[in-house]
């Protein structure tokens, strides 16, 4: 009688020595797969610098451009310039309309400083305000987006003239709503433990003048809107400094939840409390148009923060509304205001209907959501916008609602992603109609004096910058229309 022999009984668990060979294989595969995304992410298509003459071009740098020159201004010039709208606008499905039902397209431009370390806009210390907004209104831009700290009106600091010294007509610059804070704010602006040398001028050029933040902030606005130009008033981040990072004390519009953590801690309340005394200057001035509400909500809840930061919107908007009806109120998407999606389940409903505009922001490094198709700069065109339809485009495709796309931008001397992600947004732009509004026109960065790649303008702050961005040099009117 033959006997087979008793076969070995395989355990359904895997043997020690494979798992090892598993977990090997997995390790080098991973270790080969990093700097892959890494080399198609970043440096393959962001590390080269582009060749413009080979390399492709927005459609309108092809036009004949002509660089207009410094503006025949003089900083005391009395004249306004005609508007260049008929005013109120109102929103109407995708469109941004004016008060004679005709469309209206922002074409805007970022001019950033107040929101920073040292209270003002950029420039005040090389050309007087009205020069500057008269070089915005020359290059073709319809409207400014001002952005502001929370700290900013918290605290209205005093602002060293070396900050403001080409504006010496700022000294008798006295804000209407004269008086310091406030109830609830007033004893938070002395709690604050800000690190800001307030009151005490220029000390290094022996100066004693100075003007309060908040003076200069209502000065620019008026310099803006007297040349004709729309404001768009933006609040930009809530302790004074260069927005935008992972620190959760500014990452959205209350930080009251994370304690004493925060250098400027707020709530709610105080933050709309600050839109109100930002704005409440500006309820006879037509050409400030509205407020942006919010500048790049984000949070480790991603795009769940919709919800509640809708919630917050209305409540902001309604108290504003309260004080002047006809202002737009500009709401941006969550996730560093990439993301619009949250909209479609849970708009902004306000009971002043037709007001609310949507705003997103699109740079080049922004699309880090899916690791394997990577930042827009190393997308090609359909991919990037099939992001761009779900991220905001729906909103215009569907007639829902205006998009004003209210930052985006590209260094003078690109890398070739950089180039790869322009041309693509200008496609993308033209393609939909949408408003939009650069960033930035500065051409330094506060604090540190650092030059901004971004600027429109020379360091003169009246020279434009003629390269392959945008066409600075004639009107901008038929812009994204080509």
């Amino acid at each position: 009688m033959n006997v087979e022999p008793p076969q070995e009984a395989v355990h359904p668990v895997m043997t020690t020595r494979r798992f090892g060979i598993l977990l090997a294989i997995s390790a080098l595969f991973v270790a080969g797969l990093v700097p892959y995304l890494l080399y198609r992410n970043i440096l393959h298509q962001n590390y080269f610098y582009a060749s413009l003459d080979s390399y492709p071009t927005p459609k309108e740098i092809a036009l004949k451009l002509h660089c207009p020159g410094r503006p025949n201004m003089t900083a005391n010039r009395l004249e306004k310039k005609p508007q260049l709208f008929k005013l109120p606008l109102r929103t109407q499905g995708r469109n941004i309309i004016d008060s004679a039902g005709e469309k209206v397209k922002l074409m805007s431009t970022n001019w950033y400083g107040a929101s920073d370390e040292d209270f003002v806009p950029g420039g005040l210390d090389v050309r007087h305000r009205n020069e500057i907004a008269a070089t915005i209104r020359e290059m073709g831009f319809n409207s400014v987006r001002l952005p502001y700290s929370d700290e900013l009106v918290l605290t209205n600091p005093d602002v060293p003239e070396k900050f403001w010294s080409k504006n010496p007509d700022l000294t008798s610059w006295e804000r209407k709503e004269a008086g310091g804070l406030e109830g609830e704010n007033a004893q938070h602006a002395l709690d604050s433990t800000s690190t800001h040398d307030v009151g005490s001028g220029d000390k290094e050029n022996n100066s004693t003048l100075t003007v309060k933040a908040l003076d200069i902030f209502d000065a620019v606005v008026k310099s803006l809107t007297d040349e004709g130009i729309a404001v768009i008033v933006n609040n930009h981040i809530t302790q004074a400094r260069w927005c935008c990072d992972a620190n959760l004390c500014d990452a959205t519009w209350a930080n009251d939840y994370l304690g004493k953590v925060c250098r400027i801690s707020q709530t709610e309340e105080q933050w709309i409390q600050n839109w109100e005394k930002v704005m409440r200057n500006y309820v006879d001035n037509p050409l400030v148009i509205g407020a942006d509400l919010r500048n790049e909500n984000r949070s480790p809840l991603g795009k769940m923060l919709w919800s509640s930061w809708a919630t917050a919107a209305e409540k902001a908007a309604n108290r504003l509304h309260a004080l002047q009806p006809n202002w737009l109120m500009f709401v941006e998407g969550v996730a560093s205001a990439n993301y619009l999606q949250g909209v479609r389940s849970r708009p902004i409903s306000l009971p002043i209907p037709h007001r609310v505009v949507y705003s997103a922001h699109v740079y080049g490094w922004s699309g880090w959501g899916s690791l394997l198709k990577g930042p827009y700069w190393s997308r090609d065109y359909a991919s990037f916008a099939y992001d761009m339809y779900d991220n905001w485009g729906f909103l215009l495709e569907e007639n829902i609602a205006p998009v004003w796309v209210g930052e985006f931008g590209a260094p003078d001397v690109p890398n070739t992603g950089d180039v790869n992600y322009w041309t693509n947004l200008m496609n993308f732009l033209e393609e939909m109609d949408a408003d939009w509004g650069y960033w930035a026109i500065n051409p330094r960065k506060p604090k540190g004096n650092e030059t901004e790649t971004y600027a429109l303008v020379q360091d003169d702050w009246v020279t434009p910058k003629c390269d392959y961005r945008l066409k600075l040099c004639n009107l901008l009117t038929n812009f994204m229309s080509i």
